[in-house]
Formats: C-alpha cells, structure tokens, sequence
C-alpha cells in the first residue's frame, strides 16, 4: 500500500487491487514532453485504434493559425551587438481580412539599460490563404540591408518562421495534445484532486475508457499515470471534498466570465458549460451515494444568472 497526499488530504492507495475489492475511481496525471507532435491522419487512427470519442478530436489545423504562432515563435530578445547594443526582435499583427494575414518583424535597438535606441520594420511577413492550388501561401519581405545591425539575426529567424510554419500546419505541437487530454479526463467527469501537478479524479463507472485514453497518451510520448483507489469512508470525504473545490474553481471562472458581459455568442457558450457544472455534480452524487445540493444551490444561482442575460441579450 502507499499513501497519497491530495492538498493536505492522505489517500490509501493499493499498489495492486486484489480481485472484489471496491474501487471509487482513479488517481491519474500525465506530462506530454515539449518534443512530441502528432499528424492529424495519425491522431484520427490512434483515436480510432483505442476506440475513444471522435467528437473529442481538435479541430483541425488552420494554416493561419501555424503562421501565427510560428512568427509569434521566433521573436528574439537581447541578441548583443557592437558598442553596449542590443537587439530585440518583435512581431506585431498589422491587420487580416479575408484574403491574408499580416504581420511585422519589428528591430528595436536598446542600450545595456534597455532604453531604446531604434525601432524600424526588420521584416514584413504575410500569409495569403486559398491560392489557386488550394492553398496558404507564407512570404517574408526583408526591411533591412545586410550592413544593419541584426540582418543576419532577422533573416534567420525568418527561414525559421518559415520552417515551423511548413510543420504546424501539419502537425499538432505538445500544447495541443496536452489540452485534448485535459479536455478528454473532463468528459469523464474527471475532477481535479490537486491543482498543483494536475491529478484527476476519475471515477471507476470510466475505468476502461480512461484505460484506453492512456495508452492513446502513451503513444503520443506522454507519460502517463492511473493509481486505482480504494472505497472508503475517507476516500469518499476526501473525494467530496476534491469536488467541492474544483466546482467553485468552474464556478468562479464562469461569474468572472460573465462580469465581463460577453455577447449572446458568448453567454450561450457559458450556459452550456454551467449546464455541465451542474451535470458534473449529479455524476459525483451517483459516485459518492451522497446529497451534494449545497454545490448544486450554487450552480443553478450562476445557470440562472446566466439564462437572465440571455433573455436579456436576447431582448
């Protein structure tokens, strides 16, 4: 046995479950390396292979958002230079419409105090989508001549642009798949038992579908842990407890959210995700054979408000 500590709560955990005992759930927690990638034709047949939800899947890659990231990628800071100089090199958006997507390479020139020198265009960047083979095209205009300070720095990270563009447009990167796994424990109602470090909660009614979320995680290079963890009295309180908190953190996100008076695109969006607050709780009565109404007198308080502005919105 081993015991676990869940934000100053001690689980007994077995390190292996003898066959009828009863188990409440899973402890599980995953790191996806910065390294790992996946092809969306690869991900849809892991998906496929492991039999899990293909609703789940992420969306798929848009072009303009690999130009983007790939150029935000590539900015420099305190690249040094002759006489106490130093270069940072900035990517701003200029503007997108429907035809493209432009962005500027900014070389801004600082002193050893980082007060600035110099702040000219080292670079124009522009993703022009739908060309006539069907595809974006990303072009780079250079601003700078080769005798400037930084040219050699701004060409680089241009060809590096390019280069990180030609493969996330291809390719979800490890912030990607670490967002499918988190937003896949979610639908299983996993709650979170410590922020710090990530460890879900999952309860044992998806003990097969979280088995096969797993070895999905194992194949994109993530390392990947399920502890089962035994019915108890304490385990439940500690459990209940888990719920708790995460449901306030959903809760307060959502009031936050609302206080910032989203439009009717945006209010539908926070009703649906109070509505699932509210599911999330009567999953956690089943599990617990418990009466979590104080959790749900709170949910239906942030599902109303939100239903009021709407129909207000709505007006």
């Amino acid at each position: 046995m081993s015991v676990s500590a869940l934000d100053g709560k001690a689980v007994v955990l077995p390190s292996e479950v003898k066959p009828g005992t009863p188990v409440l759930g899973h402890l599980t927690w995953f790191t996806v390396p910065g390294e790992a990638e996946c092809g969306r034709p690869d991900l849809e047949a892991s998906f496929n292979r492991h039999g899990l939800r293909l609703d789940l899947l992420p969306p798929a890659i848009e072009p303009v958002d690999a130009f983007r990231r790939a150029t935000t990628a590539v900015q420099r800071s305190r690249l040094p230079g002759p006489g106490g100089r130093y270069v940072n090199l900035l990517v701003r958006e200029v503007g997108s419409t429907a035809e493209e997507c432009r962005r500027q390479m900014v070389r801004e020139i600082v002193d050893s105090r980082n007060r600035r020198l110099e702040y000219t265009p080292a670079a124009h960047l522009v993703y022009t989508r739908q060309q006539a083979n069907g595809e974006g095209r990303f072009a780079t205009t250079l601003g700078l001549d080769d005798s400037d300070l930084g040219y050699e720095s701004a060409v680089a990270a241009c060809r590096e642009a390019e280069r990180l563009y030609e493969r996330w447009r291809e390719f979800y990167q490890a912030e990607a798949l670490r967002s499918l796994l988190r937003r896949y424990v979610r639908q299983i109602h996993a709650v979170l038992a410590r922020v710090a470090g990530g460890v879900y909660f999952v309860p044992s009614s998806y003990g097969d579908e979280l088995e096969r979320l797993g070895r999905f995680a194992v194949e994109l290079q993530a390392s990947w842990t399920a502890i089962p963890v035994i019915d108890t009295p304490n385990t439940r309180e500690t459990v209940r407890e888990a719920v708790a908190g995460d449901v306030a953190r959903l809760l307060d996100a959502l009031r936050a959210e609302l206080a910032q008076e989203p439009g009717k695109r945006g209010l539908s969006s926070l009703l649906t995700e109070a509505r699932g607050v509210l599911e999330l709780i009567t999953q956690y009565e089943e599990v617990l054979s418990q009466d979590l109404f104080d959790l749900t007198q709170g949910a239906r308080l942030v599902r109303d408000a939100m239903v009021q502005a709407l129909e207000a919105a709505s007006r």
